[in-house]
């Protein structure tokens, strides 16, 4: 039986799930030097282009003119077959344009974290609420205290990069950071191998430095320093001060590991394409950690792309299940909600027009086959003559009379009979504008009281059952039995009621 409805269900799943219609989400990298997209899935892809220098800077656009271009052309590398349609994308912004703040508040329930966890991340923002996008999520839930993680990005920045990329055909669902991406990515690749204790995941890319704390696979602390920062007036970054500056930045975080989980970080996951080595060796001699370069040889892709990968997973997840920062004017869900309504509504338009155009030839055949039947029906009845006709309708009018009689005979029965019918039909009305169930009615006929007895939601309903009774002028002496009403488990009541039933001569006949 298996073998059999197994492969049933499945098509049932699998049209359903076409009818719901689910978007493909990819994941979209900004930087200040490229752009980037991954799509997983049966058909995956993954383009990415180069940005001229000076389009972006730190984060916010420079150019928006070329910046326009860029993505335009990009949007052509992704789709070259169709450069008019919207492409769904989970951005990860640049990495200078967000700031995050690790804090905890007092767990106060899940129904009040909200409020307390944005209030607290208003107050250590660099931005002003009007200013900014604010957004947090959930690190670790404890019985005194919750672990948050918040970020911040600049409103305006974020608005401009929103409308290039609707411009160009690119359909913004989600804005994160590239730390949690890139967490997500470890995560991920890890498995069960990442284990409970806090990690530091160290990224060198081509934006700046880029430090995180991961615990039981939740990202905990993210910070930045951009290279900018770190060049200050220099014409160039030396060796001398990118080791002092990865020195003291990394010791900034195992401050932080100290200071909240009373634990020494003894891993670091190294992101450094390139010059991994060389790190690997500074780190382990300079802090004495075992230093991993982090990389995913199965799923053939170069350290580059661990970002981007990580903003695709979050892109192919169910949005029930995403509560990730998301740095926009609503939350992912409620974004992800108007993708799925207008793709919901442009593939019902579709299946519609499609019945409408099924009906259409089919009425239009069944007109032709009817009109050409017309034609030949009044000429096989032009072959009968007059007196055939006119036998014919004595004979109809025989069996009329006949009918005729049979109907008034079931009438005289009908009126000499005890009405139950309307009776019941009566009794169901009113119970079920009562919201009262029958259990049961007793009666030996309707000359004699009928004994009901049902339940209810409540005492009111009970009252409002007898009252609705009442009213009708079929129903007399009715009387509830106070002693019948009893509570139920289920938190209904039963109860007991007697009344006779009088119907109108008027409603008898009918």
């Amino acid at each position: 039986m298996n073998k059999i409805k197994t492969p049933f269900l499945i098509k049932i799943i699998s049209f359903f799930e076409r009818l719901t219609s689910k978007p493909i989400i990819g994941g979209f990298s900004i930087s200040d030097s490229m752009l980037q997209y991954i799509l997983l899935g049966s058909k995956p892809k993954a383009v990415s282009i180069k940005l001229p220098p000076g389009i972006i800077r730190e984060g916010k656009i420079i150019d928006a003119k070329q910046f326009a271009a860029v993505l335009k052309q990009f949007h052509g590398m992704i789709e070259p077959n169709d450069r008019g349609s919207s492409i769904p994308v989970v951005v990860s912004l640049p990495p200078g344009l967000v700031y995050t703040q690790s804090y905890q508040v007092p767990n106060v329930g899940r129904e009040n974290l909200d409020e307390s966890a944005t209030l607290n991340l208003q107050m250590v923002s660099p931005i002003s609420e009007d200013k900014s996008y604010m957004s947090y999520q959930v690190a670790e839930e404890m019985t005194e205290k919750y672990d948050l993680l918040g970020a911040v990005a600049e409103r305006q920045a974020v608005d401009e990069i929103d409308v290039a990329l609707q411009a160009a055909n690119f359909s913004p669902v989600i804005f994160e950071f590239p730390g949690l991406a890139l967490a997500r990515t470890v995560a991920k690749a890890m498995g069960q191998n990442l284990g409970k204790e806090p990690s530091i995941i160290f990224q060198v890319s081509s934006d700046g430095l880029n430090l995180s704390i991961i615990r039981n696979g939740e990202l905990y602390f993210d910070y930045f320093r951009s290279w900018i920062s770190i060049q200050g007036n220099e014409r160039q970054i030396s060796r001398e001060l990118f080791q002092t500056v990865t020195t003291q930045e990394i010791q900034k975080v195992l401050n932080f590991s100290l200071s909240r989980f009373r634990e020494n970080i003894t891993r670091i996951f190294l992101v450094a394409p390139g010059f991994e080595k060389d790190m690997q060796i500074f780190i382990q001699e300079k802090f004495g950690l075992t230093t991993v370069p982090f990389s995913v040889p199965s799923w053939s892709l170069t350290p580059h792309w661990y970002v981007v990968f990580g903003s695709a997973l979050r892109g192919s997840m169910n949005r029930s299940k995403d509560n990730f920062i998301t740095l926009s004017r609503i939350s992912s869900r409620e974004l992800f909600k108007e993708e799925q309504i207008i793709d919901f509504i442009v593939l019902w338009r579709n299946v519609l027009a499609g019945v409408f155009a099924i009906f259409l030839v089919l009425y239009g055949g069944i007109a032709y086959f009817l009109a050409k039947e017309s034609v030949t029906t009044k000429q096989q009845l032009s072959i009968f003559t007059v007196s055939g006709q006119q036998k014919d309708l004595a004979n109809l009018q025989k069996q009329a009379k006949d009918f005729n009689a049979l109907v008034s005979t079931i009438k005289d029965v009908r009126a000499s009979s005890e009405p139950w019918g309307l009776f019941f039909s009566r009794i169901a009305a009113v119970t079920k504008e009562s919201n009262i169930s029958i259990d049961r009615i007793e009666s030996g006929s309707l000359e004699t009281a009928i004994s009901f007895w049902g339940h209810a939601p409540d005492n009111n309903t009970i009252t409002l059952f007898r009252s609705n009774l009442s009213s009708q002028p079929d129903f007399s002496d009715i009387n509830l039995s106070i002693s019948s009403i009893r509570p139920l488990e289920d938190g209904s009541v039963s109860f007991q009621f007697s009344f006779k039933f009088v119907p109108e001569k008027d409603s008898v006949s009918k």
